[in-house]
């Protein structure tokens, strides 16, 4: 009985077959890859065009509404009459801004002097405190070199009539002398508007006629 031998003449056809169809695979693949990315690329560029289309609206929407407030306080300010607007210069001419003069205050409190309290009764305000004493100066010197630097001080002098020292004691604490004082200072009254722009009107008219 005669032996037969098979050979598969297709085997190399059949590698060279596969080889193309895996670099087809591959070609493919990143072929999809690549379009996959550009999509998403596409996808965030317009999701950030929208964002910003939208800021961009929300924005003009929020100017448009400033401008429509303005020219209706502007419309307001036109209705205004003379009374009111006197009305309201009255007030902001006649009130005191606490806040600025103590900061004023504490400015120019000294270091080895201490305030203790601050009180507003019956339209006075009123200063204790205590101060430190040297040898070879007076008891109260400190004291008085504070109300002299306050009275100096014209936006803080001005808005009372007077700064005096109402009392003084001399203490002492752990061996140390020290000062206990208060100061007394009656708010002032402030000129009506109408009175300043009187005094205005006269100053100007004075100038006028030495002028001439």
């Amino acid at each position: 009985m005669n032996k037969l031998i098979l050979i598969n003449l297709n085997k190399q056809k059949t590698s060279e077959s596969l080889a193309k169809r895996n670099k087809e695979r591959i070609r493919w693949t990143l072929f999809s890859v690549i379009v996959s990315l550009l999509l998403v690329g596409n996808l965030i560029v317009f999701y950030i065009g929208f964002n910003y289309n939208n800021l961009i609206y929300q924005k003009n929407q929020e100017i448009n509404q400033i401008k429509e407030e303005i020219s209706r306080l502007r419309e307001k300010g036109k209705n205004l009459s003379k009374q009111d607007i006197m009305t309201l210069a009255k007030l902001e001419n006649n009130r005191f801004l606490w806040a600025e003069n103590l900061e004023r205050l504490g400015e120019m409190t000294p270091e080895d002097m201490s305030l203790t309290e601050l009180k507003f009764k019956k339209n006075k305000f009123y200063i204790k405190g205590i101060a430190t004493t040297y040898s070879g100066q007076k008891d109260f010197e400190q004291v008085e070199r504070f109300i002299h630097l306050l009275k100096s001080n014209k936006n803080f002098a001005d808005h009372f009539t007077r700064l005096r020292l109402m009392n003084h004691e001399l203490l002492n604490v752990r061996g140390q002398d020290i000062v206990a004082f208060e100061l007394e200072a009656p708010l002032a009254t402030i000129p009506s508007i109408s009175q300043q722009m009187k005094k205005t009107k006269f100053v100007v008219k004075s100038k006028k006629s030495e002028k001439s």
